[in-house]
């Protein structure tokens, strides 16, 4: 079976992992065709135990991908991490070569909604059920449930979270991963800003603001900074009678604004005309698929040139 190493320690913000007692370190190698035995500790002297991963790429948040590196791992905890002319082994070091494969510090899920549960209630605008459940005891049964949600990413190997919108009161989740002994690095958006709301979403729990004039997107924008998210969402779903020139005027305020203030921009923009114009509009990072139509070459060159994800 396929093993993973895990050293415990806090987790904070979306950032470089630094050392492994400010950071949870899930080291795990991906092999799609390899297997490796599972790892055994010894019964006695566990802090004795020493292990070397060699050979690797190793990625560890901090820039460029290590190669052919080692991760020392004594005990349950991790020593040490470099180039394999860096690290020096211990004679009794058990070696794993992973020659051409990849350790990564973590699975990152980079789209999640927090305040959806995944289940049939949770998207009223979508599948409207409130008359056998209300909406807001389906919201108060998910912030319940926030500290066995963070928990269960960590069982799942995700150490990594970036809720892509929603309602103000998301914007506490990060601050809860502090208080919770077992949660990933959470990343956070706010409420969108959209040009219009599905009306069963339009309540004090609306996953987005409605912004019209270049001037309001720049004034939702300051009032998000004061919040301190870490990137600013823009949900852009047509109309049949919108106008994208008027659109794109508060569209490129907002992103302008968000730049000045030194945070990224992501976009949730399914249909390609409305993604060209979000990539020429400066958008850091489009959260969907083309949907409406394939993409063509010149959408593709433009991504590649402004380094859009």
């Amino acid at each position: 079976m396929r093993t993973m190493v895990l050293a415990t320690a806090r987790q904070t913000r979306l950032s470089p992992i630094g050392t492994c007692k400010r950071a949870l370190c899930l080291v795990a190698w991906l092999a799609a065709s390899v297997s490796f035995p599972t790892l055994q500790r010894p019964a006695a002297a566990a802090s004795e135990t020493r292990l070397a991963l060699a050979g690797a790429r190793i990625f560890d948040g901090t820039g460029a991908a290590l190669r052919d590196g080692v991760i020392l791992i004594r005990g349950e905890r991790i020593a040490a991490i470099g180039p394999r002319e860096q690290i020096t082994l211990p004679d009794d070091a058990r070696v794993i070569d992973l020659s051409g494969h990849w350790i990564i510090p973590g699975l990152i899920d980079a789209h999640v909604h927090f305040f959806q549960s995944g289940g049939l209630y949770t998207r009223p605008d979508i599948i409207d059920l409130r008359r056998f459940r209300p909406y807001a005891r389906e919201i108060a049964w998910i912030r319940n449930q926030l500290p066995a949600t963070l928990a269960r990413y960590l069982a799942s190997g995700i150490t990594s979270v970036i809720d892509m919108a929603g309602p103000q009161w998301v914007l506490e989740v990060r601050d809860l991963t502090q208080r919770t002994p077992v949660a990933p690095r959470v990343a956070l958006a706010g409420p969108a800003l959209a040009p219009w709301l599905p009306p069963a979403l339009r309540d004090e729990h609306a996953p987005g603001v409605i912004v019209r004039t270049p001037q309001q997107a720049r004034t939702q924008v300051r009032r998000l900074a004061e919040r301190d998210p870490d990137l600013i969402k823009i949900w852009f779903v047509p109309g049949p009678e919108m106008d994208l020139e008027q659109e794109f005027a508060w569209v490129s305020a907002a992103i302008d604004a968000a730049h000045a203030m030194g945070l990224r921009v992501a976009a949730h923009a399914t249909e390609l005309e409305v993604a060209r114009r979000m990539a020429q509009a400066g958008v850091d990072i489009l959260v969907h698929s083309v949907e409406d139509q394939p993409v063509d070459e010149d959408f593709i060159a433009l991504l590649t040139q402004k380094g859009i994800v």
